[in-house]
């Protein structure tokens, strides 16, 4: 066994005003929300952000909160709850201390979920986001830690061991240093060039990696924590290792999905458009959109409601039904004027989820009667779409066409 580096003994405290002011932890989560705001704030710059600069601001506001409540609500149910049973005017002293990551981690899932309800934004989405900056806080959180002598590794003979103050005088492996470097750094730098196309995928697989790069790293019996100061004696060491695993689970759900399905990173529907251009050679833009939005499998429109506030647009009828009487209105004066003839149907190009039409039947029911048993024809390839549209239109005569011949 070798001697080992004696680690000297820091001051908890970046600045101390006699048992008050800004310790090390509390430093790595001020710079580590900063610097996260500012990235993405950067982000948020991008025409096809999902979150915008102002929603930004709320964003940061709901993970600050999430953070300090959840983190400080953590250590007092899991760590020290007899303790704070007893005094519980302590549990408003954060500035002695005393901050859990799983806390943390459910406070601001919690956050993220308030948010992306009151925005009408895919938690997903968000959590995309707040994934793209985690690593700056695992770096700064473990240097931290290391500052502090906690969390550190198992005893090793390692020329690189350590003796941490306040420890047993073994060296040990300053695993909060390989945390800082592999969960923060490393995952970072992969995580720099998520905008940039030809990183895109890359990082995306980063993400993923998250899931099993933290569960094996954690759990792995040569440089796994061992007990000592603010952490759990060896036999519940497993345990809370897993708690702090479950964070890539939720933050990086989408690109996980799309990793383990086809383990490329790339789509069902970006394959079959690959095989297509190296047999048939390149596609013009209209083929690649019609393929991308209306592919009967996995089509962007084929999949879901694309209209409203869960969706990428609104429409004219989807705001207010004025705009679709008044058409209605104007229609069947039209059809009075031209003798209201019995061979007559109704066709819609694109109709949305049917409220246009619906609207425009609602009028011609109490002004024309006779238009309300004209066919209806709606140009639609959605099967999603034609779903609502039918049980929009009820009992109306209504036929479904996917192109115009």
């Amino acid at each position: 066994m070798t001697t080992g580096i004696i680690l000297p003994e820091f001051d908890p405290f970046l600045i101390n005003f006699g048992g008050f002011g800004i310790r090390w932890y509390a430093l790595a989560y001020i710079v580590g929300l900063l610097a996260g705001y500012w990235i993405l704030r950067r982000e948020a710059r991008r025409h096809t952000a999902p979150i915008d600069l102002a929603g930004i601001d709320s964003l940061l506001n709901h993970v600050l909160l999430g953070v300090i409540l959840g983190g400080r609500i953590g250590f007092v149910l899991f760590y020290q709850p007899s303790y704070y049973l007893a005094n519980p005017l302590d549990i408003l002293k954060v500035w002695q201390g005393g901050m859990a990551f799983h806390g943390g981690l459910s406070g601001v899932i919690i956050a993220m979920w308030l948010f992306a309800r009151r925005r009408g934004i895919p938690f997903l989405s968000v959590s995309d986001r707040v994934a793209m900056v985690v690593p700056i806080g695992l770096c700064l959180g473990r240097i931290s830690n290391f500052i502090n002598a906690e969390l550190y590794g198992r005893v090793t003979d390692m020329p690189w061991g350590m003796v941490f103050p306040g420890s047993d005088g073994m060296p040990r492996h300053p695993s909060q240093l390989y945390e800082a470097g592999l969960e923060g750094l490393l995952i970072g730098l992969g995580l720099v060039g998520h905008d940039r196309p030809p990183v895109c995928r890359f990082a995306d697989r980063l993400r993923a990696c998250q899931i099993h790069g933290r569960i094996c790293a954690r759990t792995r019996p040569a440089t796994g924590h061992a007990d000592g100061p603010c952490h759990h004696g060896p036999a519940a060491v497993s345990a809370d290792d897993r708690w702090r695993a479950v964070y890539p689970v939720a933050l990086g759900t989408r690109e996980w999905r799309a990793y383990s399905m086809t383990g490329s990173g790339d789509t069902p529907l970006g394959d079959r458009l690959k095989a297509r251009i190296d047999a048939d050679g390149p596609i013009g833009v209209d083929d690649f959109m019609a393929a991308c939005l209306g592919d009967a499998q996995d089509g962007y429109y084929q999949q879901s409601d694309p209209f409203g506030s869960q969706g990428d647009f609104t429409t004219a009828p989807e705001i207010s039904g004025l705009f679709g009487e008044m058409c209605g209105l104007y229609l069947a004066h039209m059809f009075e004027l031209a003798g209201a003839p019995s061979q007559t149907s109704v066709i819609e190009l694109g109709p949305g989820r049917g409220t246009l039409m619906r609207d425009m039947r609602h009028v011609w029911a109490q002004l024309m009667p006779k238009m309300t048993e004209c066919p209806v024809h709606l140009l639609e390839t959605s099967q999603h779409l034609r779903q609502l549209q039918a049980d929009l239109l009820g009992d109306a005569d209504t036929s479904w066409h996917g192109e115009i011949n």
